[in-house]
Parts: C-alpha cells; sequence; structure tokens
C-alpha cells in the first residue's frame, strides 16, 4: 500500500510502479490519520512523514506501527534532523524566508529522541544513520537547474556522513526490527 496525501504524488507514484512493472500496490490518496489499521504489514517506510506529526502524536503513531507490522516486521523512517548545520545556517542567512520551503506543521526531529521514542515502543534493533548533508538542501535550490553538482553534493555526504560530523547531518533514517 502507498499512502500519500497529494493526488499529484499517488499519480505520479502510480505512473512509475507501472512502468516498472510493478501491479502489487494499492495507491491511496488519504491522510494517515484516516487509515484503517486492519491489516498487517512487513515493512511501514514513513519517508519525510514523521516530521509533519504533532509532536504529541508520534508515540501513538508508532504504537500503531509496531502493533500493525508482522512479527519480524521492519520500520523505516526519513527526516530532517534538527542537529543540522546547514539547517542552522539557513535560519541565520535567510531568517523567515527559510520558512517558504517548508509547510507550516514541519519541525526537525532530534534522531536519539527518535531512536528512544521507538525503543520505548518495543522495537529492537533501532539503528540511527545519517545520510545527507548537502544532498537534500541542493535539490531545493537547483530544482529545475543543472544537476551535476548534485553529483559533487553526493561525494561531500558520504564523506560528511561518515566522519565525526555525521551528528550534524541534514537528514536522517531510523530502522527498527519487531522482534
Amino acid at each position: 500500500m502507498g499512502l500519500d496525501i497529494s493526488p499529484q504524488g499517488i499519480e505520479i507514484a502510480k505512473h512509475n510502479a507501472l512502468r516498472a512493472g510493478i501491479r502489487n500496490v494499492d495507491f491511496r490518496c488519504m491522510s494517515f490519520s484516516d487509515l484503517r489499521w486492519d491489516e498487517q504489514f512487513d515493512t511501514i517506510l514513513c519517508l519525510a512523514f514523521l516530521h509533519h506529526v504533532p509532536e504529541g502524536e508520534v508515540t501513538d503513531l508508532l504504537k500503531q506501527a509496531f502493533a500493525h507490522l508482522t512479527p519480524d516486521g521492519f520500520f523505516y523512517s526519513q527526516d530532517p534532523n534538527r542537529n543540522g548545520v546547514l539547517r542552522h545556517l539557513g535560519r541565520f542567512i535567510f531568517g523567515t524566508r527559510l520558512d517558504t520551503y517548508h509547510s507550516p506543521d514541519e519541525r526537525e526531529l532530534l534522531p536519539c529522541e527518535l531512536a528512544q521514542q521507538l525503543k520505548a515502543t518495543g522495537f529492537r534493533a533501532v539503528t540511527i544513520r545519517h545520510i545527507d548533508f548537502t544532498l537534500i538542501p541542493a535539490l531545493f535550490i537547483l530544482a529545475k537547474r543543472v544537476s551535476w553538482p548534485l553529483y559533487i553534493c553526493r561525494v561531500l555526504d558520504f564523506l560528511w556522513c561518515h566522519s565525526l560530523l555525521a551528528h550534524w547531518s541534514s537528514g536522517f533514517v531510523a530502522i527498527a526490527r519487531k522482534s
């Protein structure tokens, strides 16, 4: 099942799935809060999603995800890092203009807090990985422009995220298992 509140996002996902020959996905245009949790899933992916969930509701959402995963189910999320140095630099340079790139409900997450929430929910083998430093911000800046600088960003990100500086990455993933 693929879920998104954007009709355009759902249409793009359907188109890409058909192009790739994938026919076993049910795409639904709806809010996560409208989802009926009457199914079991092997995997739950939350891509750039948890940072839109109100802070007081994240624990309940993680409990729902945990309850609806199969016994050895896999949870994966990808979100912006509150510690991201480029985020702080952007706020310093652009002030409130930086908010034009974000929806009003967005907030950055602390990787260590999300890991603690996942463990408190019952997930095991919780892993946090830092995934980018420049690439996601560069995608916004370079949208519909030349793409070659993104290759440089990818190399910088790899070096940054595999160094002692990883804590200050722009984005991170949380990976957890129900076992």
